[in-house]
């Protein structure tokens, strides 16, 4: 079965992060460059300047989540996700990861 265009990322981001608050535009503009619309959860809406969203419904309209954090981000994002089919894409914003394994300078090669 081939892999569904990605046509909506949720994107998700942890609070009181200095490195998500230059980051997370960027992020929306370079998605929106490629066409793919963005989900905002609460936290990612501070950082953006725009309303954001509670996870689950973040999680409920993506069709994939994008986490800015580490693991504590990427555990509330998995929670969150927990009913539905989608893929988390997990960066590491700094300070120690285990499960968050992409590192932000990897971010778009990635993508």
């Amino acid at each position: 079965m081939p892999n569904a265009p990605i046509k909506t990322v949720g994107l998700m981001a942890k609070p009181r992060s200095e490195r998500a608050t230059d980051l997370v535009p960027e992020l929306i503009a370079w998605l929106k460059q490629r066409g793919v619309s963005v989900t905002l959860d609460e936290e990612a809406g501070l950082y953006a300047g725009a309303s954001g969203l509670p996870r689950p419904e973040v999680a409920a309209a993506a069709d994939l989540l994008i986490v800015l954090g580490g693991d504590g981000t990427l555990l509330s994002a998995a929670r969150a996700a927990i009913h539905h089919d989608v893929p988390l894409f997990a960066v590491n914003l700094g300070g120690l990861g285990f499960l968050t394994a992409i590192k932000v300078d990897d971010l778009y090669n990635q993508l």
